[in-house]
């Protein structure tokens, strides 16, 4: 490990061969998918890649380490799947319920005319606000969620999303609560 923290191409090399199947194995435990098991293996070696020094010998082992690094992010990523699927599962209802009577919406009944101020401001939103504002808000998603999977910078993803609650503040002020 010494040797790694001191960007030893062999060393890190030798700690990929002697733990790449078991963190492998962590992963596909948790994820069951080779695919999502492969790219958490792939983070965990880059996060050691970068963040070698943090390790501290008196905690455990490289492998515990590692192990743990793996087996975390695949919990986490395991939560993040469910979420994308809740999400597209409640967009696909609302999509055959919209299908099924046009004139239905979620807010049916309640305040007509804020509904269609909401849907104008939203709608008049740039792209990449909106988009960005949904995956957040009705998507479920964390901030680097979107990041990683847009692929693009965490602040920019940040600024879309205040950009956008800033705009819609402006165009919804003239609403008082009811």
């Amino acid at each position: 490990m010494r040797r790694v923290v001191l960007r030893d191409q062999a060393a890190f090399t030798l700690m990929y061969d002697r733990h790449a199947t078991l963190l492998y194995s962590v992963s596909l435990k948790i994820l069951a998918d080779p695919e999502e098991a492969r790219d958490i293996l792939q983070q965990v070696f880059l996060t050691l890649h970068e963040k070698a020094p943090l390790y501290d010998a008196a905690l455990g082992r490289p492998a515990a380490w590692l192990a743990t690094m793996a087996r975390n992010r695949s919990i986490d990523r395991l939560r993040s799947l469910k979420r994308q699927h809740e999400y597209a599962d409640r967009i696909r209802l609302e999509h055959e319920i919209i299908e099924n009577n046009p004139a239905a919406t979620p807010f049916d009944g309640a305040y007509p005319d804020e509904v269609e101020i909401l849907r104008s401001a939203v709608a008049d939103l740039p792209g990449d606000q909106r988009q960005a504002l949904e995956m957040a808000y009705f998507g479920g998603l964390t901030q680097q969620e979107i990041s990683d999977k847009l692929s693009q910078p965490l602040g920019t993803v940040k600024a879309r999303i205040r950009r956008g609650l800033l705009k819609l503040r402006e165009a919804l002020d003239g609403l008082s609560p009811r």
